[in-house]
């Protein structure tokens, strides 16, 4: 993988906080300091993160939240896998488009079920380059474009929260993006 520092206390703390049971008061309070103390680190540098999905260990960013949905819903997302699998049996040459490709738990996902070409699709530049680096090593490689997708025409603003990225109309938020 290029060269992401990851945080190992940053790490544990995920490990912790996704390692909380629900089960006793107690495990409420662990929760909510965990969750609390999550935040504020966010809020200070918004560390890199390891997190395993998929037989793969994905670097991402501590604000994403995919850690967090897979707490509660272990097949979040895996029926991509599952599909592109039972795809490929009638479709031998079955490739993958993967708009929004984050920082590659979808090929992650795909790539457990079956090993088939995919082109990742990711504008936003942090997830895109930690995307390449989580990717690198797949066979077959997938191909990365690293752009927005839009009709054109009109002024957009990346707007990253919690993990993802979306395109916001300019005079909702400020432009910074134009398509042409």
């Amino acid at each position: 993988m290029r060269n992401f520092t990851v945080s190992r206390s940053a790490t544990l703390l995920l490990r912790l906080l996704i390692s909380t049971k629900d089960r006793s008061s107690l495990d409420h309070v662990r929760w909510a300091i965990l969750l609390r103390a999550r935040q504020m680190l966010i809020c200070v540098s918004d560390p890199i993160v390891e997190y395993d999905i998929c037989d793969s260990k994905l670097r991402m960013p501590l604000s994403h939240d995919l850690p967090l949905i897979h707490r509660l819903y272990p097949l979040y997302s895996d029926n991509l896998g599952r599909i592109a699998a039972k795809l490929f049996t009638k479709y031998a040459d079955l490739s993958v488009i993967d708009i929004g490709a984050n920082v590659g738990d979808s090929v992650a996902m795909i790539h457990r079920h079956i090993r088939v070409p995919v082109l990742c699709v990711e504008g936003e530049p942090r997830f895109g380059k930690l995307l390449a680096a989580n990717v690198a090593y797949k066979v077959p490689a997938p191909v990365i474009e690293q752009s927005f997708v839009g009709t054109g025409g009109e002024a957009f603003l990346a707007v990253v929260r919690h993990g993802t990225a979306r395109l916001s109309p300019a005079w909702a938020e400020g432009a910074t993006l134009q398509f042409a």
